[in-house]
């Protein structure tokens, strides 16, 4: 975990390999808003445990960059109380492929069989049509951006203005041309 600026933390896992992605963290008054779940129930906990870490406040929030279950397959992990927040196009897209797709991975990765127990599948509670869903952290400003179909459907930025940082999901990556479905 890194802190990029004052209660923004970036989370990034070891690998970066197969199923291995990033995540966020922003600290605000009302609570951490988390940016992806991450895989597996596994990994999902220990991103809620250095959330507690760094943070005395509850998560209050959820933000999903896309569908793809290395950033949606941990939902299920995070408290109810949790708003999850995407893209209705990534809404859409979780609908459509089902959590079915766990089982894909389990054939192509059987080294995360055990860390998928317990794995459910969680949709998100609030979804946005359109380019821009603004929401703030505290007095933190946070900008949901869409720019069509990149890396998935539904593919959202998090942009913290003040701070100039970007949470851009799989639309960027290092070393690796991003593939587009």
């Amino acid at each position: 975990t890194t802190e990029l600026a004052p209660g923004v933390f970036a989370y990034v896992q070891a690998t970066g390999a197969f199923c291995i992605a990033n995540a966020g963290l922003v600290d605000g008054r009302e609570g951490v808003t988390a940016i992806d779940a991450l895989f597996t129930p596994v990994m999902a906990r220990a991103l809620l445990d250095e959330a507690a870490r760094v943070s005395s406040r509850p998560i209050a929030r959820l933000l999903s960059t896309h569908h793809h279950i290395d950033h949606t397959g941990g939902n299920a992990s995070f408290p109810r109380e949790t708003q999850i927040v995407a893209h209705a196009r990534a809404k859409a897209e979780m609908e459509r492929v089902g959590f079915g797709v766990v089982e894909i991975v389990k054939r192509m990765a059987p080294h995360f069989i055990d860390d998928l127990a317990g794995a459910a599948e969680r949709l998100p509670d609030v979804t946005f049509e359109g380019g821009v869903l603004e929401l703030t952290a505290g007095d933190r400003r946070l900008r949901l951006l869409h720019f069509g179909t990149g890396h998935t459907r539904g593919d959202v930025m998090v942009h913290l203005p003040d701070e100039r940082l970007l949470f851009a999901g799989d639309v960027g990556f290092f070393y690796v041309t991003p593939l587009g479905f």
